[in-house]
């Protein structure tokens, strides 16, 4: 997620003339298809990895408990979405359905850097993502959503991280969970580092459910076999059961992405 010099995204968030039509995406496919709720792009939520917004979704929205569990392993979102059609949906689901969605996409989005980078490039156009579970844009709106606030937000996180980052680390991808821990996955590869990272603050988190840290602030840098984890000081962080650290990836960055264009699969 990366606002460089050397990236296309300070021009492309600026907006392009309202005339421009709006940008259809309603298959995988498409042009700008990754946008759509079925491309595979593993990301970390709720203390697990998930192949793709549809896996999320879906698992979120039946009414067995066990049910999850089966959709989360689906070879395909179609096939998850067949399991969840099955299951039922759960009580509630309507009023929650949006919330659930907004998650999903926001968590995605942000633990991949090409397609931070394709988003802003859309500059102000309206996006129009159709979806199999519904008949709105609620995709497309909270893309768009997303598209307004990345800027400033993924400024912050940077401004943060590079004045924390050690000297041995300058210019390795990183991985930001809310303001209190900052990940440098091992090895550091463009792919999958939000799961790296993720891994490697599971490491560094004992048994006991509160951050590893080196004092009673918890402040720190550790090192394990999948990354270094730096703990900015603060309270404990209660870690229990998958909480609190792998829901809020604020950020990750990585250096010399080249954005995803328009492309088939």
């Amino acid at each position: 997620m990366l606002p460089m010099a050397s990236s296309p995204i300070g021009d492309a968030a600026e907006g392009v003339p309202g005339s421009l039509p709006p940008l259809v995406v309603r298959h995988r496919n498409d042009p700008y298809g990754f946008l759509t709720t079925y491309t595979r792009f593993r990301f970390v939520l709720d203390g697990q990895e998930w192949p793709s917004v549809e896996h999320y979704v879906r698992a979120r929205s039946v009414n067995d408990p066990h049910v999850p569990v089966v959709i989360a392993a689906a070879v395909t979102a179609r096939r998850a979405a067949a399991l969840s059609r099955l299951a039922g949906v759960r009580d509630g689901w309507a009023q929650e359905r949006r919330d659930v969605i907004r998650r999903a996409v926001t968590a995605r989005l942000v633990q991949h850097p090409r397609m931070v980078a394709a988003l802003l490039a859309t500059g102000n156009r309206l996006l129009v993502v159709s979806s199999r579970h519904t008949d709105d844009n609620v995709i497309g709106e909270e893309l768009m959503r997303l598209r307004a606030a990345l800027p400033a937000q993924l400024a912050a996180a940077i401004e943060t991280a590079a004045t924390l980052t050690p000297a041995p680390l300058l210019g390795r991808p990183w991985v930001m969970f809310g303001e209190r821990a900052i990940v440098w996955p091992e090895p550091p590869r463009a792919r999958n580092l939000a799961a790296h990272a993720f891994r490697a603050l599971t490491a560094a988190t004992p048994s006991h459910g509160q951050a590893n840290g080196g004092g009673p602030d918890n402040a720190g840098t550790f090192a394990t076999p999948t990354g270094t984890v730096l703990w900015r000081p603060g309270p404990p962080v209660p870690v229990a059961d998958g909480a609190a650290l792998d829901t809020d990836i604020t950020c990750v960055w990585a250096p010399s992405v080249v954005p995803l264009r328009p492309f088939s699969r």
